[in-house]
């Protein structure tokens, strides 16, 4: 058995590999699973969830239509507005920019199974260790 957590602030898919062995899970946030998998080596590849990425560009699009009309807000809010489409159109970049995925192995023994944990930094890249 593999225990997967994923720590990063964003969902992942986390494709397992072992003897010819592969499953896909998807995690959000703070989420932890099990894969069965039998003794011996073991694969993981951790990439951003595509449903995160799709969250993010539909927040944008959201965030562009508020600035269609900015008739309805004042120049502060025009400038937060502005700030929150930034930020969002650079966190779309950090998590495509993932979209190859991290990877890393171990290996399941008699004595136990393996751990994979997953991060990320405030930029949005992936770490991932096997243990």
């Amino acid at each position: 058995m593999i225990l997967i957590t994923n720590n990063a602030d964003f969902g992942v898919s986390v494709l397992v590999t072992s003897k010819g062995f592969q499953q896909v899970v998807s995690l959000a946030p703070g989420d932890e699973t099990a894969v069965e998998v039998d003794e011996g080596a073991y694969g993981v590849y951790v990439f951003p969830g595509r449903k995160w990425i799709e969250f993010a560009r539909s927040k944008r699009q959201e965030i562009v239509m508020v600035l269609e009309y900015p008739v309805d807000l004042s120049p502060v809010e025009i400038v937060e507005v502005l700030a929150q489409l930034d930020g969002i159109s650079e966190r779309i970049k950090q998590l495509e920019a993932q979209a190859e995925g991290v990877a890393c192995s171990g290996n399941v023994t008699s004595d136990g199974g393996g751990v994979v944990n997953v991060d990320s930094d405030p930029n949005a890249v992936i770490t991932v260790s096997c243990d």
